[in-house]
């Protein structure tokens, strides 16, 4: 009986790790064939487009880096993308800080209004957007996508860092005030570093939309110079969409930065992402 118990517990381990090998080879499959391509001369893509380079061509990334303003791209993504992450994980904590230990009148009102904003989706408000940026005079600015992305993001940033501060326990909290700890020192010296997997998990999402975000991007900015990548590659694939080759290696190092960001962060990442499994 014990055996035929593990033989079991075995064979549902294998069929469980079998799915995920699968799946993984399914999500991973269209990156994979797009680095391949990337990695091939344009008689090599006409003549098989499914097989392997005879030849690898890393000089398509040089030549993507200069033909599709890659460089330029990544440059104007990583200004937008690095004051957005700051932005909303500062004002986040702000936020959470408040719904979480401070008590006031209609608190849980305003906390489901605030919340309620990550249900609206941004067409919904990138007309009225658009004319709150041209009223500005931040049209055609790297602010004219900072600002409007981080208040979309917020309301996400407020839930998941306020879910993790109810955690911290209540003890040490308790203490700190006791101890004389203004509002300011006891979120930054006692919340912060009791939360660093949230406040990692929030980074990596908010860099991820950031730098993936196109149509916000697309509304705002029509000048090349300040293009973020995603909408450079666009207009990219406009004028170069039978050059498959050379869009495959814009398209990998589109990529990059995001996996290079989760790669750095992922124990933290991964710790934020299950913290709320192992409570009692």
């Amino acid at each position: 009986m014990v055996k035929r118990g593990h033989v079991r517990r075995n064979f549902g381990v294998f069929l469980i790790v079998l799915v995920l090998a699968l799946l993984s080879v399914i999500i991973m499959y269209p990156f994979i064939w797009t680095l391949i391509n990337s990695l091939k001369s344009s008689i090599d893509f006409e003549m098989n487009p499914m097989g392997f380079p005879s030849r690898l061509m890393f000089s398509n990334y040089v030549d993507a880096w200069g033909v599709a303003n890659v460089g330029l791209y990544t440059f104007n993504s990583l200004l937008v993308a690095g004051p957005t992450v700051v932005l909303v994980i500062l004002i986040s904590l702000l936020g959470a800080f408040v719904f979480a230990f401070q008590e006031f009148k209609l608190k849980m009102i305003l906390y489901i209004y605030v919340i309620s904003g990550f249900a609206i989706p941004i067409e919904v408000v990138v007309i009225p957007l658009f004319f709150q940026m041209r009223d500005y005079h931040l049209l055609n600015t790297y602010w004219s996508v900072i600002l409007p992305q981080s208040a979309l993001l917020l309301p996400f940033g407020v839930l998941i860092i306020r879910s993790f501060m109810l955690n911290v326990d209540r003890a040490i909290i308790d203490a700190a005030r006791i101890d004389g700890c203004s509002s300011f020192r006891l979120l930054f010296s006692v919340v912060i570093p009791c939360i660093v997997p949230a406040i990692t998990s929030l980074l990596i999402f908010s860099f991820m939309w950031t730098w993936n975000s196109l149509f916000l991007p697309m509304v705002m900015i029509t000048r090349n110079e300040i293009r973020t990548l995603p909408l450079g590659l666009t207009y990219f694939q406009g004028q170069y969409g039978t050059n498959i080759t050379l869009l495959s290696a814009a398209s990998v190092m589109a990529c990059l930065p995001v996996i290079i960001i989760y790669l750095i962060f992922q124990g933290q990442f991964i710790r934020g992402i299950t913290a709320g499994a192992v409570k009692a």
